[in-house]
């Protein structure tokens, strides 16, 4: 923002033994700047990055607490299915993709 403070962030891990499973965790949005598609914008991001330098890219799994409702729906709406637990959901690369050329 104009102060230079950081306004939205997502983490990402990567196993480089093992890239072919990404693992994606808290993307948050300072809460004065909510509302703008900040979230969706990082996730498609992080989608086009982790594709192109991971090309053995299979799936990204992340979590959304239960209680999280607008990180579960944002999940959800950008193809990332539940896992059968209660916190988890995962994306194939298929769906990564088309999702990037949405």
């Amino acid at each position: 923002n104009e102060a230079n403070q950081l306004i939205a962030k997502t983490y990402v891990v990567v196993n480089l033994n093992q890239p072919q499973v990404v693992e994606q965790y808290m993307t948050g949005v300072r809460e004065k700047y909510r509302g703008r598609g900040l979230s969706k914008w990082l996730k498609a991001a992080m989608f086009k990055k982790l594709t192109t330098e991971f090309p053995e890219l299979e799936k990204i799994e992340t979590e959304a607490h239960p209680e999280n409702h607008p990180s579960r729906e944002l999940s959800k709406q950008m193809g990332y299915k539940r896992t059968g637990g209660e916190k988890g959901f995962l994306i194939d690369r298929a769906k990564i993709v088309q999702c990037l050329n949405a």
